[in-house]
């Protein structure tokens, strides 16, 4: 397992994914950016909360041994980091958990999704 180190921040490097250390708390890194974006470009607002959104349920699910995490766990996590409801954040769960989706469901669970892989944004439409 190789460590990596970032920004004063020691990351385990698990294949394509860094997995925090355990007992570090999660920050959100873009909160001003966040707070700007939920009042002039709502767009811009959910496209980077759900982005905080799947990085707060991987060290969720570090945390917790890698096993999936309970989604009102998510909830409660989320709406107050990401700074919109509950309701919010399961609609934006419920968004990242569609096959080959970041986000896997396994009963009330959430956790990453295995077999994700990104989509190549360089490709140019036809």
């Amino acid at each position: 397992m190789v460590q990596v180190h970032r920004k004063g921040r020691v990351y385990q490097q698990q294949g394509k994914t860094l997995t925090w250390t355990p007992g570090e708390p999660f920050k959100v890194k873009c909160k001003k950016r966040l707070e700007f974006f939920k009042h002039t470009n709502p767009v811009a607002f959910r496209e980077l909360a759900e982005q905080v959104l799947i990085e707060l349920v991987a060290y969720l699910q570090n945390r917790n041994g890698g096993e999936a995490v309970e989604l009102w766990e998510i909830q409660r996590e989320g709406s107050f980091k990401v700074g919109v409801s509950p309701e919010t954040i399961k609609r934006y769960v419920w968004t990242h958990t569609a096959e080959g989706a970041e986000l896997k469901m396994v009963g009330k669970k959430v956790k990453l999704n295995p077999l994700f892989v990104a989509d190549d944004e360089d490709e140019e439409e036809e």
